[in-house]
């Protein structure tokens, strides 16, 4: 094991790319804290962890919630923030209902910015932070149906880049990690409503995903990850505003 003493918090990390990502900084000894919006998540999530051999915290949090951010992770010393909490929805804009529309801004957008601001004031007094959001594809491109979920990720994209411009010419850097459908529960979600809606099959429903994916499978959680393990790290202090797609080079940015 590394012997890393930087603290990380992982924001959704109880299941998916978050559950992942609190494995791969736990095994590589960061002081690693997890959030949940649902305190039994936030518990199995731990135990899973520890029959592993990986020590972390848990914390529960709805990310959203300006009062609990700052009354949770309010003051706490910080290094690196991974902004993961999010959900995904779609809908023909005409069928796109309000009340969805919002929801989605406030998890994938409203939720990273209130978190980044709670923990960048301590990250500017220590000299060293690193801020991650993991956005999507959907934050470079537009697919059809998911203009809720896309203005969302846009959003974040857009955050990001300001806050690089922020703090540049600081030991601090603000990265986005793009990648296209992974290997999750979302995506399986996901999978379900096109078989739902559109009669296909599971495996029919998955190639409608992959048809337009170079790569030509699900991506992996631990890739995500593993792209994160490196851009928390000292040696990627000049990636800094930058967004990593993940989607074996189906957009070229």
């Amino acid at each position: 094991m590394m012997d890393i003493s930087r603290s990380v918090l992982i924001t959704g990390g109880t299941s998916g790319i978050g559950f992942a990502l609190a494995e791969a900084f736990g095994r590589a000894g960061y002081a690693t804290t997890v959030t949940g919006r649902r305190q039994e998540k936030v518990k199995r999530a731990i135990q899973k962890l520890q029959q592993a051999g990986i020590e972390i915290k848990g914390r529960c949090l709805d990310h959203c919630d300006e009062e609990q951010v700052k009354a949770v992770i309010g003051g706490e010393p910080f290094d690196i923030l991974i902004n993961n909490a999010g959900q995904s929805h779609s809908a023909p804009l005409e069928k796109q209902d309000l009340q969805s529309w919002e929801k989605m801004i406030a998890s994938n957008a409203t939720g990273p910015f209130l978190c980044t601001r709670e923990v960048l004031p301590g990250m500017r007094r220590r000299g060293f932070g690193r801020i991650l959001f993991i956005a999507s594809t959907a934050s470079l491109i537009g697919t059809a149906y998911t203009s809720a979920y896309t203005a969302s990720k846009h959003a974040v994209l857009g955050l990001m880049r300001s806050i690089a411009a922020e703090t540049q010419g600081t030991n601090l850097t603000c990265n986005a990690i793009c990648p296209t459908f992974v290997d999750t529960e979302m995506t399986q979600r996901t999978l379900e409503r096109i078989m739902k809606k559109t009669g296909r099959s599971r495996q029919e429903a998955i190639e409608s995903l992959l048809n337009n994916i170079p790569l030509g499978r699900l991506l992996k959680p631990e890739e995500i990850a593993s792209t994160a393990l490196f851009l928390a790290s000292e040696k990627a202090g000049a990636i800094h505003g930058q967004a990593i797609v993940l989607d074996g080079g189906g957009i070229q940015s």
